[in-house]
């Protein structure tokens, strides 16, 4: 079975710019514990989609905490972006209907370590399950129930640096 890592994540909902109290709230991660940010842009424009990036771009110049981000990376494009906007891992929603050929695209660019593949349930990993093990190297769920079975039922996932984190709403 593959060795537990856990690790202090917090998120947040992304969108325009930089807010006092986003910043504040990035510092205060920071000072108290935090090992990453999880940042989800879940736009739905190209508009509010640039407002992410540059809230992205200025909370990698605020933080030296390792910044995961994504939730509208549909193309190969949209990663590349997340990745020279300041992410350490660009985070590809397996929902999303293109998401195996990005993830492998991305692969090739990127390589593993700086992929992370974010699954709403245990059925996402099932039907994705090559892709996710061959070219990430991040899994992300929002369900406890979803972390026990990727954690105890798949213990082939030592491919996954990082097993699971708990994404907290």
């Amino acid at each position: 079975m593959a060795m537990e890592q856990k690790l202090i994540v917090p998120n947040m909902i992304i969108s325009g710019e930089l807010t006092a109290y986003s910043r504040e709230l990035i510092k205060i991660y920071e000072n108290n514990g935090a090992d990453a940010l999880l940042l989800f842009d879940w736009s739905q424009t190209d508009e509010e989609h640039d407002g992410a990036l540059s809230f992205l771009r200025e909370a990698a110049q605020l933080t030296e905490l390792p910044i995961f981000a994504g939730g509208t990376a549909k193309r190969f494009e949209d990663v590349k972006k997340l990745l020279y906007a300041g992410a350490a891992v660009a985070v590809i929603n397996m929902r999303d209907d293109a998401a195996d050929l990005v993830l492998e695209e991305s692969y090739k660019r990127f390589g593993k370590e700086k992929l992370a593949v974010y699954t709403e349930w245990v059925d996402d990993y099932i039907a994705h399950r090559e892709y996710i093990d061959r070219y990430a190297d991040f899994l992300i769920s929002k369900d406890s129930i979803d972390i026990f079975f990727f954690c105890f039922l798949f213990p082939h996932l030592e491919s996954v640096r990082i097993s699971c984190l708990k994404v907290l709403e």
